[in-house]
């Protein structure tokens, strides 16, 4: 292939070229100085310097031409195609997440577009969770929608897959550093909880070690982490899914025992039910309860009693049957509800025993008009 033919080539921009080369250890030489480029050197293999010079004014006419000569040098110090080089120089300063499935039905790098949106939603509740533990700890969150996280997940953007069985790229912008290092901004300290929290899992999965993954939330290990990654299950024997990260090279890279996991097919199930345990021993403050009134309980002589609301509840597949206890009022208005069929709304928290699900100290029962919702 003529390199000057190489997709994106013209779009490589000067600053992300600078960040790259420093980050990969090339020192900027003052004693070869051209017009409208600089020139970065680094010791050769054996021996010598190796030297590449880098336009910085994309507006000259030769710019193209010129940065496809620095690509040419880069691919070949590194032993890398022309074509990986670009899509890493074409990245702005951010850290890259990568997920690659490895099984029998995707070793073509081909596979059903119901698994690969079950992969895409599930990285962006696992992304969705580390930035809601890194805001507040916790076993369990009812709800994914805390402004800081979601605006996080509106700035990331989705990487051209790479070769390898099936790998999905996650680009999480990073700001770069300016003054003091020693200040993370959030989404760096989401990626890191994220790869600590990955890390910590696989070790406690290689231990069969459950109760670990019910007393790690102040690590990122919370219910919706869980329950996200075990989204993930490869399908066939020998499968597995691993996930790493490429640090953004405009920032130091953290120290971490793993930059790349692995989960093999087989501990998917005690993710997926470590999950439903860790969740169903939270109570979860603050829970509304949207729905229809399908079963009325009381005493002959009680004025309260008990109902089932059955709802759609954001973190649970399907429709739920909740209970709750109401006074007297609010019973006769549920009784109105069933009757006419009419919704109904109840917020307090919910909590699970024994696979029951329950609303308790909420403020009473609001019925809804048709069509209110």
């Amino acid at each position: 292939m003529n390199l000057l033919d190489l997709p994106g080539l013209d779009a490589i921009r000067p600053e992300d070229a600078q960040q790259y080369l420093k980050s990969a250890g090339w020192k900027r030489s003052d004693e070869r100085r051209y017009p409208g480029s600089v020139v970065y050197a680094r010791p050769a293999p054996r021996g010598g310097e190796v030297t590449v010079q880098l336009v910085v004014d994309p507006t000259l006419a030769d710019y193209k031409r010129r940065t496809a000569e620095l690509v040419e040098v880069l691919a070949a110090f590194e032993r890398r195609s022309p074509l990986d080089v670009v899509s890493d120089l074409l990245l702005p300063p951010s850290d890259v997440l990568r997920c690659r499935v490895h099984s029998d039905a995707v070793q073509s790098g081909f596979i059903s577009l119901d698994d690969a949106i079950r992969i895409r939603q599930a990285e962006k509740q696992l992304l969705l969770a580390c930035a809601h533990s890194e805001i507040e700890p916790r076993n369990h969150f009812p709800r994914l929608a805390q402004a800081e996280a979601v605006e996080l997940l509106r700035s990331c953007r989705e990487g051209p897959s790479a070769r390898g069985s099936y790998v999905t790229t996650l680009v999480v912008p990073v700001d770069p550093a300016v003054g003091q290092l020693t200040i993370e901004p959030f989404a760096r300290r989401v990626t890191r909880r994220l790869m600590e929290a990955l890390g910590e899992t696989a070790r406690l999965c290689e231990t069969q070690d459950t109760e670990g993954l019910l007393s790690r939330a102040k690590l990122g290990i919370s219910a919706n982490f869980l329950l996200a990654l075990a989204e993930l299950r490869p399908q066939g024997e020998r499968s597995f899914v691993e996930l790493g990260v490429t640090w953004s090279r405009a920032r130091p890279a953290p120290v971490m025992e793993r930059a790349q996991v692995r989960f093999s097919e087989g501990v998917f199930g005690l993710l997926a039910g470590a999950g439903q345990a860790l969740r169903d021993r939270s109570p979860t403050p603050g829970v509304e309860v949207e729905g229809f009134v399908v079963r009325l309980a009381r005493g002959a002589e009680e004025a309260r009693g008990e109902i089932v609301v059955a709802a759609a509840l954001g973190d649970r597949a399907g429709t739920s049957m909740v209970h709750v206890d109401l006074e007297g009022k609010d019973y006769a208005a549920a009784i109105d509800a069933h009757k006419y069929g009419l919704r109904v709304r109840v917020s307090g928290t919910l909590t699970v025993e024994r696979r029951r699900l329950s609303v308790v100290r909420h403020a009473g029962l609001e019925v809804l008009g048709e069509g209110e919702a």
